[in-house]
């Protein structure tokens, strides 16, 4: 999960912590911030990483091999060792760069990385009240027999193409990517129309895969999907909700209690 946007998809697993992360301070008088998420996904990456796979450096961290393997770079780090590390783990089809480090950005560039979308890094830490539109499908938890209406409606509709369907929305995706829980909104002909996923971490819960079909926009079902996704990842006891999403969703994101706190700059390999 620790690569995925909020419109779009992804996943991990596994069990260990960190030994080198520090503690960051109670949230209890602060708002989280840039270095909260920093700490969630490192120790995210951390407890899903298989054997050998954890590629972990000051400014950066990675899963290298497995399911949906991806690279952070949030802060200074040695770009030779980052450049080889990458050249050595071809499954890594993705990393993400935090937007203030552009000469890391530059020379992925030059070694066949391709800078694609830019993603914005939003945090929410309260449970807020967002107005619902009345009379929408209702939000339900959905469960393992429905992952093959879930991959359709990501492939369809959340721009997901068939690697990242196999590698994170395999049969056994409720497994591997648990704790996760999944809803979704069906029209009355029983289609899922709509669905958003959140997975716990350590102190928070990663909001991801919010897909709305094209021919359910703009009647606030986006907007509805993203209050079902934070009041569940509240309920089961996440201090905040973090989120990495276009610009293009920003907009809907901080109208339901989200707040910036930076961005990444998403590389692609070439070709991918």
């Amino acid at each position: 999960m620790d690569r995925q946007h909020l419109v779009g998809c992804d996943m991990e697993l596994t069990m260990q912590m960190p030994t080198d992360v520090e503690e960051l301070p109670a949230l209890a008088d602060r708002a989280a911030g840039w270095s909260d998420v920093v700490a969630e996904l490192t120790r995210s990456s951390a407890a899903r990483a298989a054997a050998g796979a954890l590629w972990q450096r000051p400014g950066a961290v990675g899963v290298l091999s497995g399911a949906a393997p991806v690279v952070w770079v949030h802060g200074a780090t040695d770009i030779e060792e980052l450049l080889d590390t990458l050249a050595d783990a071809p499954r890594v089809y993705e990393t993400y760069v935090a937007t203030d480090r552009p000469g890391i950005i530059a020379a992925l560039q030059t070694t066949g990385w391709t800078a694609a979308e830019l993603m914005v890094q939003l945090v929410c830490d309260d449970l807020p009240v967002v107005e619902v539109a009345p009379d929408l499908p209702a939000f339900t938890l959905l469960g393992p027999t429905d992952l093959p209406d879930m991959r359709e409606l990501l492939r369809a509709h959340g721009g997901a193409d068939d690697d990242v369907l196999e590698n994170a929305y395999g049969d056994d995706f409720f497994i591997a990517a648990a704790p996760v829980w999944v809803l979704g909104a069906r029209a009355g002909d029983g289609r899922l129309v709509a669905m958003v996923a959140v997975r716990r971490q350590a102190r928070a819960a990663m909001g991801f895969a919010l897909v709305v079909a094209d021919d359910w926009r703009s009647r606030g079902l986006a907007r509805a999907a993203v209050a079902a996704g934070l009041a569940q990842a509240f309920a089961v006891g996440a201090e905040f909700v973090h989120v990495q999403a276009g610009s293009d969703s920003r907009e809907l994101l901080v109208a339901c209690g989200f707040t910036d706190v930076g961005s990444w700059q998403r590389m692609v390999r070439s070709g991918r």
